[in-house]
């Protein structure tokens, strides 16, 4: 099921969702944790000085290297998202499209965003509006999230929700 996955869960316009709300800039310097075959880092990479993709799935980034070829500001590192492997205050945009739900600690996962991101960054999270289902998150979940946020150290945690294609996707952002 794993070469199934880039086509049966495209998320293409959340990828671009996240890249319209980050209002990336060519100084930034983005992380996508659970980048999957990495679209939305290719998405990004035109805009920025640099994109990364971490991801713990070799079969995945192995689909994201290859996809990604030509393309000089881009690297993708497998690891989980709760150890990162990059220095403090490295990145100025950090974020996770439909993946924290495969995480698994994701209070270690969001210290990590929070660790790596810069002092004025931002941190987004991506989850499918959909009560019910182990992949989306409802109104509990959102809470939740935020929460977590608040408690690693972001500011300004807010979150708005956008319609994406037929679904409603929640788009959480805290500061660094």
């Amino acid at each position: 099921m794993c070469w199934l996955y880039p086509i049966l869960h495209r998320n293409p316009a959340s990828n671009l969702l996240v890249v319209e709300v980050a209002a990336l800039t060519s100084a930034d310097r983005v992380l996508d944790i659970g980048c999957g075959p990495g679209a939305a880092v290719r998405a990004a990479a035109p805009l920025v000085e640099e994109a990364v993709g971490a991801d713990p799935s070799g079969r995945m980034l192995h689909l994201a290297r290859r996809r990604s070829r030509g393309l000089p500001n881009v690297r993708y590192v497998q690891t989980p998202a709760h150890h990162l492997p990059f220095e403090d205050d490295l990145f100025t945009a950090v974020w996770t499209i439909h993946s924290m739900h495969h995480w698994g600690d994701e209070e270690g996962g969001i210290s990590e965003a929070r660790r790596v991101l810069a002092s004025g960054g931002r941190f987004l999270v991506v989850e499918q509006i959909d009560p019910g289902k182990s992949w989306g998150v409802d109104e509990a979940g959102i809470h939740r999230i935020t929460s977590m946020m608040r408690t690693a150290g972001f500011a300004d945690v807010e979150w708005t929700k956008h319609r994406v294609g037929r679904a409603d996707e929640a788009v959480i952002v805290g500061r660094g």
